[in-house]
Order: structure tokens, then sequence, then C-alpha cells
């Protein structure tokens, strides 16, 4: 499942069956914008994710630092009660990365790549998973 934000403020993807959320956020956040990517979560994402042991990998190369720190560190916490474990943080800027580590929180605490190969790596290194492989009656699918 891809979800689009209607101001093109972020992406999220996750295959049914994964267990790796990714996340691309583009320009400047307000607190609206992070409603929308919240309640984008809650009745999209979480379905998929719900009782299971997952990640993300957030690609915040077009992220710029934004006033929405309260809001990242309640969405971590949230989060964490609905399985999220880890997660790898595709960055670039030094600002960013710093904005970022200070929305982590206990529970949860993310780890830096520069390119997503190398997040998306690692996850899978983990024991996550961004697609399954699944044989049904002699059909190859992926998810």
């Amino acid at each position: 499942m891809k979800v689009t934000d209607i101001k093109g403020k972020y992406t999220l993807e996750v295959s049914p069956n994964g267990t790796i959320v990714q996340e691309m956020q583009k320009g400047f956040w307000t607190t609206d914008d992070f409603k929308r990517f919240q309640a984008d979560y809650v009745s999209k994402i979480a379905p998929l994710v719900k009782d299971k042991k997952w990640a993300k990998c957030c690609d915040v190369r077009e992220y710029k630092t934004s006033a929405i720190t309260s809001e990242l560190q309640a969405h971590t916490t949230w989060a964490a009660t609905i399985g999220l474990t880890t997660g790898a943080i595709i960055a670039t800027s030094a600002i960013v990365k710093m904005n970022l580590n200070r929305g982590s929180v206990n529970t949860v605490t993310p780890t830096m790549f520069d390119n997503e190969a190398a997040a998306i790596s690692w996850l899978e290194s983990q024991g996550y998973k961004k697609y399954f492989f699944v044989i049904y009656r002699g059909y190859h699918s992926f998810f």
C-alpha cells in the first residue's frame, strides 16, 4: 500500500505482509501537516503492521527542520505501542539529523544512513522484510 499526502509533504509505503514501513518527507512541516501524517498512519498503515514487530525507513533528504519535535515524540511513542521497534533514517543534513534525534524517544532509537540501500540492508539484517515472497497454489508473488 502506498499513501501520498494531499499536499505532497510525505509518502508512506508498506507491503501488506512486510515489516518495513518506508516514509519520505519533504519541506517544512506545520502541525496540520503532522496531523494528516498521523491520521494516515492510524487509518491506513497501523492496520497492516499492528501486532507485528516492525521498523521504519525514513528518507528525510528533502525534509526541512520544522517545529514539530513534540509531535514526533508522541508519534514515535504511539507507534511503539503497536509494534515499532527500530528505525533507519536516511539524511544528509546534520541539522535535520539533530532535529530528528531530538524527536526519538527511549523506546525507539533510530540509526542514521546516507542512502536507502544501506538503510534497507541494515533493517533486513535485523530481521525486517520490505516484501515477502509467497508461493500460493503454484503462483509466485512478491508483496
